[in-house]
Order: C-alpha cells, then sequence, then structure tokens
C-alpha cells in the first residue's frame, strides 16, 4: 500500500483541502474534507483519488463542487449553449472555427468573464428562453465582435460593451457579416427588416436588392408601374408575348421597357442590342436574328443562343424542339 499524501492546506482547482475526514459509509479510501471558493462556499468530502486525478489531469478528477455547471444544470439549454461558445472559440477541432476562434484577421473571442464562470454569464444573458432562440453577437464584425459581458475586467480593460444576446434564426441570418443595412436615427438594422417595419410596397427582398445597388432609401421603396397584361397596339389589344414576338425581343425586355415609363410604341422601337446587327444566310438572302425570329417564330432570345453563343447552323437552331423543363 503506498504512502498517504497528505493534502491539508493545498488548493486543488477551487477546492481548499481542510482536513481529513471520515470515509463515507459504502466508500474507500482517505477522504478530505474540503472548501469550494465560489459564492456558495461549498463543503463536502472529497476522495484523495479524485484530487489527486485533478492535479495530474486524469479522469475522474474533482475540482470543484460543481458550480461551473451551476450545481446540476450542466445538461441545461443554457448551459449547453454557453459550453458550445467556449468551444467554437478555443476548439481548433470545432467544424466553423474558422468562422470563430480561427477567424481572420479578427478572431472571435470569449471573455474572461464568461469563460470562467457559468453563473456570471447566466446573470448578464439569463436562461435560454426557448429552443428557436441561440446565442448570437449583436455586433458580429471587427475587432470588438465577441462573446464579451461588459462588466468583466477584460471587458473594462479592452472597452468590450455587451455583446450577446438570444436570437431566433430569422434574426440571426438578418445579422450576419454580408447583410445589407440601412442607417436609421436608432442606428442600423438589416435592409429587410427595415421594408418590413415601413410596410414597404415593394418586397423586403426587392428593397435589400436596390440597396446593394446603391439606390437610396427613398428610390429602394418606390414602386415600379405595373405593366397591364394586355396593351394596346395599332388599334387591337396584343399581349406582352404577342408584343415581344413582334418586336424581336424577349418578354421580360419588353416588361422592363415598358415598366420604366415607355411607351408601346418606344418599347417596341427600341434597339434589342447590338447583336441585331449580327445577320444569317436564311433562304438564299441574308437577315437579322430580328427577322429570323419573326420569319421562323423562335424566340429571339433562343436563336442568340444557339447561333451567336453555342456557334449553331441556322438550320439547326430553327428546327430543334426547344427541351421542356420538367
Amino acid at each position: 500500500m503506498g504512502k498517504l499524501i497528505d493534502l491539508t492546506g493545498q488548493t486543488v482547482g477551487k477546492w481548499e483541502v481542510l482536513r481529513r475526514c471520515e470515509t463515507p459509509e459504502g466508500r474507500r479510501g482517505p477522504y478530505w474534507e474540503c472548501r469550494c471558493t465560489c459564492e456558495a462556499k461549498t463543503i463536502r468530502p472529497v476522495s484523495g483519488a479524485s484530487l489527486v486525478n485533478f492535479q495530474r489531469g486524469l479522469p475522474r478528477g474533482s475540482g470543484s463542487c460543481g458550480c461551473a455547471y451551476f450545481h446540476g444544470d450542466a445538461h441545461s439549454p443554457t448551459h449547453q449553449s454557453w459550453s458550445g461558445m467556449k468551444d467554437r472559440c478555443t476548439n481548433p477541432n470545432y467544424p466553423n472555427w474558422h468562422n470563430y476562434g480561427g477567424r481572420d484577421p479578427y478572431p472571435v473571442q470569449v471573455c474572461e468573464g464568461f469563460a470562467s464562470d457559468y453563473r456570471h454569464f447566466l446573470k448578464v444573458v439569463g436562461e435560454k428562453p426557448s429552443d428557436k432562440k441561440s446565442l448570437d453577437r449583436i455586433n458580429n464584425d471587427g475587432p470588438d465582435s465577441n462573446y464579451s459581458c461588459g462588466e468583466c475586467s477584460e471587458c473594462k480593460a479592452k472597452g468590450w460593451s455587451m455583446n450577446v444576446r438570444w436570437a431566433t434564426l430569422k434574426e440571426q441570418a438578418r445579422n450576419k457579416r454580408d447583410t445589407i443595412k440601412v442607417s436609421t436615427p436608432s442606428g442600423e438594422i438589416s435592409a429587410l427588416e427595415y421594408a418590413e417595419q415601413e410596410n414597404a410596397a415593394v418586397s423586403p427582398r426587392l428593397f435589400a436588392r436596390r440597396i446593394a445597388q446603391g439606390k437610396d432609401v427613398k428610390e429602394a421603396l418606390t414602386t415600379e408601374k405595373r405593366v397591364p397584361q394586355q396593351l394596346e397596339y395599332k388599334g387591337t389589344l396584343w399581349t406582352l408575348a404577342e408584343l415581344a414576338k413582334e418586336a424581336g425581343m424577349d418578354v421580360r425586355s419588353l416588361r422592363y421597357r415598358l415598366s420604366t415609363g415607355l411607351s408601346v410604341e418606344e418599347a417596341m422601337q427600341v434597339p434589342v442590342s447590338k447583336q441585331n446587327t449580327f445577320t444569317v444566310e436564311w433562304e438564299g438572302r441574308q437577315v437579322s436574328l430580328t427577322e429570323l425570329s419573326t420569319l421562323t417564330g423562335v424566340p429571339y432570345v433562343t436563336l442568340t443562343n444557339r447561333i451567336v453563343k453555342l456557334g449553331w447552323s441556322p438550320k439547326k437552331a430553327v428546327e430543334t424542339p426547344k427541351l421542356r423543363q420538367r
């Protein structure tokens, strides 16, 4: 039997070893009365083997009363979120390490207050409200986009503010580094959220796309002129498809031109593109692709793709049926 190691007076993790005590009934080996340095100041008997294992970094070691897990809270959704937060910022084997602890040039860090004390994290952030929410960094871009409490010594020394909240997947999707944002008197918000708040006449996605294109808010909120399904041309009603075929252009091009305020006559007369100067031989004479489309009934866009882009012969381009999409 090995010599007993006297642990009295030593500090093992958060345990302060007070004295040797009786071995609890049903247990074996020496036990020591220990006091945890956490707020609860828990005192309990701890086996010498558990203390030594902790000192040596071996399994089955004990270094605290369990305060790091909030006294039995280790498997709660909130504690799991806290553990996950630390893992993705400190573990290089984490699947998305490159977006957190390994992010360049600003690695995401966890402040000392959050990293070392689950109780403090719980006090600042609160319990996870529901399964539909998870941890989100309010500011997620730049050198200060960390999991910070704004209260610990590290946060105060580095000027980090409180930067964590519980958010839904929708809220987090609108709070990415590449999110298109709009400036408001109360700060920046996503363009999608702004359009919803303003009850915009255009869809939130269209509004965000216009902002990304460099348009100001007022212009991005302006609705385009709606194009009716039938229009008067040469004294009769025509559908957009009929007009597009008559002009030798695709329906989308014609609809866009009409939406900009052009009359039907103006929209029909504007040259489609420089590709109209491209000519091919058809039935013994040179014709433009627009004329070929009119003569054969094959859409101009189809002819352009087949003849200009794919290099097909006019005969093959005209006679090959268009594949139906399933």
